[in-house]
């Protein structure tokens, strides 16, 4: 019986002397591999620093090729707003006056020398087909798409030239009459009027000569 509490005894002592002794060596494994982490450590942190010039490196030649946009003071943009505003309203001033500046034109002979904006859309229209002493009107136009003839048609006429194209078709297609006749040009315009007896047509004023009476519209 004294022989196995002394075992007994003799096995506890040399287990508590085990464990510490495995405590120990785990301390000391947990302390190398802490320091051998350190330097893994800082070798990440350099990989990320070159990592960074690489990248500001990479990032400079970009920067020269593609230069930021200037930014541009408000005085100059004040200056541009200025500029287009002023070729805006000329524009439109220019426009406006290019209504005024456009007339009917007859040849010398013919006596009218005023008419009404009804009379004027009945020759147009190609219903009226003589003049007061009987002369045979010879109606000229410029082409649908030309800027006098769609002046012309809206100012004069109060009409679009879509609308004077299908009345004349309806005359042509019927058989009832005949459309105007087409120049090509301004000059040729002036020309045909005022080289053919009882002719009407249209000028921009600064084509009209001496060859060619201006008619009134009342």
């Amino acid at each position: 019986m004294l022989l196995i509490k002394i075992i007994f005894l003799s096995t506890i002592k040399v287990t508590k002397k085990a464990k510490k002794t495995l405590i120990h060596s785990a301390n000391e494994m947990k302390h190398e591999a802490h320091g051998a982490q350190q330097p893994r450590h800082i070798d990440k942190i350099g990989e990320g620093a070159s990592t960074a010039q690489r990248s500001d490196s990479l990032v400079q030649p970009i920067n020269q090729r593609f230069p930021k946009e200037p930014r541009y003071s408000s005085s100059w943009i004040r200056v541009c707003l200025s500029i287009f505003l002023l070729l805006y309203f000329l524009i439109a001033e220019i426009e406006v006056k290019a209504g005024e500046l456009h007339a009917i034109v007859t040849n010398r002979d013919v006596t009218e020398k005023a008419l009404s904006v009804n009379s004027l859309r009945s020759i147009f229209s190609m219903h009226k087909k003589t003049w007061s002493d009987g002369t045979k009107i010879r109606v000229f136009v410029l082409p649908d798409d030309d800027l006098l003839h769609q002046r012309f048609s809206k100012e004069k006429l109060n009409v679009f030239p879509y609308q004077l194209r299908s009345t004349w078709d309806r005359l042509i297609f019927s058989g009832t009459g005949q459309g105007p006749i087409q120049v090509n040009s301004n000059e040729e315009m002036l020309a045909r009027v005022a080289n053919t007896p009882g002719a009407i047509g249209y000028l921009w004023t600064a084509d009209i000569d001496e060859n060619v009476n201006v008619l009134e519209i009342k």
